[in-house]
């Protein structure tokens, strides 16, 4: 396995994977997200010190790498892809927000090498869906802090609007964010 592939964890435990965070990606994450600020400081006429940013680009720039990494692995697992149509929708999608022409501005993506880019953002939004629509989200049990009122009930046989519950048969499993994968 390389760096960049997720380590073998045991899911049926509702663990989440410990990643080796690539340093080159995450460095031009960094840098990335640095000139983003910095663009967005000039054009508001603000002084900008990269030095007070760094360690918050930083911190975004890692997060950022592991959304990627595991979005990217989730996509290749549940065999994600976006399909021409996907493809030609978004940029109908694009002209009309712009009032451009479709076939103008297909051509004008093709000859700047962005369809990659567009491709990519539709698997990762393909992806997030998936997940919004297999989710199962549980309640954690926390410890009552005193004087606090615990929430009101649903009444018997209403559905929790934080709750999804899987369709029968589909062997979705609860992911958790509390615990990880033992290295």
């Amino acid at each position: 396995k390389t760096a960049y592939e997720i380590k073998e964890c045991d899911w049926s435990s509702g663990a989440l994977p410990i990643l080796d965070m690539p340093p080159t990606l995450v460095s031009r994450q960094k840098e990335a997200l640095l000139g983003e600020m910095e663009r967005q400081f000039t054009y508001a006429g603000l002084p900008f010190e990269k030095s007070r940013f760094e360690n918050e680009a930083a911190l975004k720039g890692s997060e950022g790498v592991h959304d990627e990494i595991i979005i990217s692995a989730i996509a290749g697992a549940e065999k994600i892809e976006p399909s021409d149509q996907d493809i030609e929708d978004r940029i109908r999608e694009m002209a009309a927000a712009r009032g451009q022409d479709f076939e103008k501005l297909k051509d004008a993506i093709s000859a700047q090498n962005a369809l990659e880019g567009i491709k990519y953002q539709i698997k990762n939004t393909m992806t997030l869906d998936f997940l919004l629509e297999n989710a199962i989200i549980t309640e954690s049990k926390k410890a009552k802090k005193p004087g606090k009122k615990p929430a009101s009930k649903p009444e018997k046989g209403a559905k929790s609007k934080t709750e999804k519950k899987p369709k029968s048969g589909t062997g979705k499993k609860s992911i958790s964010t509390a615990k990880t994968c033992p290295k």
